[in-house]
């Protein structure tokens, strides 16, 4: 059996829409490590609105985050309440060794080429306060 080719319209179309959301990912990711969400299911809080508490978040938005999070191999969830991370999210873990947690930040950060605020803080989870 053999593939059918795809046309180059369609190719160069895939990878252009990989081109333009490109940074999507990279926010993403930066989000996670700027609200530790790896230190956090590593200790064993493991829900939406545990993580929100803890770091003032709006538990709608993180519970979005972390849904995102799973959707890209960064952690899982059997019931999607609870989550645990992967091992591709304890590379964000600030104490792992070889940590990528301050690289993903700064990388993704203000002034580095992709899109964002002022702050420190990725524009959501939006904080409550």
């Amino acid at each position: 059996m053999t593939t059918p080719e795809i046309p180059d319209a369609a190719q160069d179309y895939e990878r252009m829409m990989g081109m333009v959301t490109g940074y999507w990912v990279t926010q993403i990711v930066r989000a996670a490590a700027v609200y530790n969400l790896a230190g956090h299911l590593a200790s064993g809080t493991n829900t939406p609105e545990e993580i929100a508490k803890a770091e003032s978040t709006d538990p709608d938005a993180t519970r979005r985050l972390m849904r995102t999070c799973a959707s890209l191999g960064l952690m899982t969830s059997d019931d999607g309440v609870h989550y645990t991370g992967t091992s591709l999210l304890n590379t964000l873990h600030k104490d792992a060794p070889n940590s990528l947690h301050h690289f993903a930040v700064s990388q993704s950060a203000p002034g580095t080429g992709c899109r964002g605020g002022g702050s420190r803080r990725p524009s959501a989870p939006v904080t409550t306060r």
